[in-house]
C-alpha cells in the first residue's frame, strides 16, 4: 500500500479521504507501526475536517443565494403593489392609461419617487426621457401610453 510514493498517495486518497475500506487498512497498518497508525489518523481527521468544512461553504453560499432572491423577489413585489396603488390613484380619466400629466403627477409625489428609488430607478433621469416615453411615431409628444 505504502511501497511507492505514487501508490501511497493513491492509498492516502482513496481509503484515508473517500473512506473506502479503510478498516482493512488501518488493521495492517496498525500491526506495521504505531507511529504511522497515529499520523494515518490524524491524516483522515484532517481530510474529513477539510471536506466537511467545503460542504458547509457550499451549502452556506447556496443559502445565501437563495435568501438574496427571496429578499429581491419581496421587494419587487412590494414595489410594485405600491406603484400600482400609486398608478390607479393618479388615473383620472380612469381609462387604465397613463397620460404625460399623469406620469409626471406620479413622479412629482413623494410615494412614487420613493417607490422607484428603492429598486433602484433615478426619478430625475426617468423625468428626462418622459417626452421619450411618450413619443408617437410622428415625434410629437403623445397623450397616452
Amino acid at each position: 500500500s505504502f511501497s511507492t510514493v505514487p501508490e501511497s498517495m493513491l492509498t492516502l486518497l482513496i481509503h484515508g479521504v473517500f473512506m473506502d475500506d479503510m478498516a482493512e487498512l488501518v488493521a495492517a497498518i496498525r500491526e506495521d507501526s504505531a507511529v504511522a497508525f497515529g499520523t494515518f489518523i490524524i491524516f483522515v481527521l484532517i481530510a474529513s475536517i477539510t471536506l466537511m468544512n467545503m460542504l458547509i461553504g457550499v451549502l452556506c453560499e447556496v443559502v445565501s443565494m437563495v435568501g438574496q432572491s427571496e429578499r429581491e423577489e419581496l421587494l419587487v413585489e412590494f414595489v410594485k403593489r405600491e406603484l400600482m396603488d400609486i398608478i390607479i390613484e393618479a388615473d383620472e380619466d380612469g381609462d387604465g392609461l397613463m397620460s404625460h400629466q399623469e406620469f409626471l403627477r406620479i413622479l412629482e409625489s413623494p410615494e412614487g419617487l420613493r417607490a422607484l428609488e428603492t429598486v433602484g430607478v433615478d426619478p430625475v433621469g426617468l423625468i428626462d426621457y418622459a417626452d421619450t416615453i411618450f413619443a408617437q411615431d410622428d415625434g410629437d409628444v403623445g397623450e397616452t401610453v
